[in-house]
């Protein structure tokens, strides 16, 4: 009787080992699974994230250029007006020291004429 109530104790000791690894396996398993089916919901949405870094990172790069094309060109517009007014200023004040020396050599001459004539006279 006791052998047999042993054997017995073993023998159900043994099967409830066995059923609950099983069903600890089981939920191991189902856990794992939903671990991994989210995992890979984070990967899709990183890969989405990175996409769209990408893209933004690219526009931004579209837009410096723009920006910088813009300003260098109203830059070479402003260095171009002032270079344009500082030469006219230039030409003009030339042009005016010029005509004021013919004015001076043209009057000195007709005063040297009016002299001679009225010494003449």
């Amino acid at each position: 009787s006791a052998s047999l109530l042993a054997t017995s104790s073993a023998s159900l000791l043994a099967t409830f080992s066995a059923s609950l690894l099983v069903t600890s396996s089981a939920s191991l398993l189902a856990k794992s699974s939903s671990l991994l089916a989210t995992s890979s919901s984070l990967l899709a949405t990183s890969s989405s994230l990175l996409a769209a870094s990408s893209s933004l990172l690219a526009a931004s790069s579209s837009l410096l250029t723009t920006s910088f094309a813009s300003l260098l060109a109203t830059s070479s517009a402003s260095l171009l007006a002032t270079s344009s007014a500082s030469l006219l200023a230039t030409f003009s004040a030339s042009l005016l020291v010029t005509s004021s020396a013919s004015l001076l050599a043209k009057s000195s001459s007709l005063l040297a004429t009016s002299s001679s004539l009225l010494a003449t006279s």
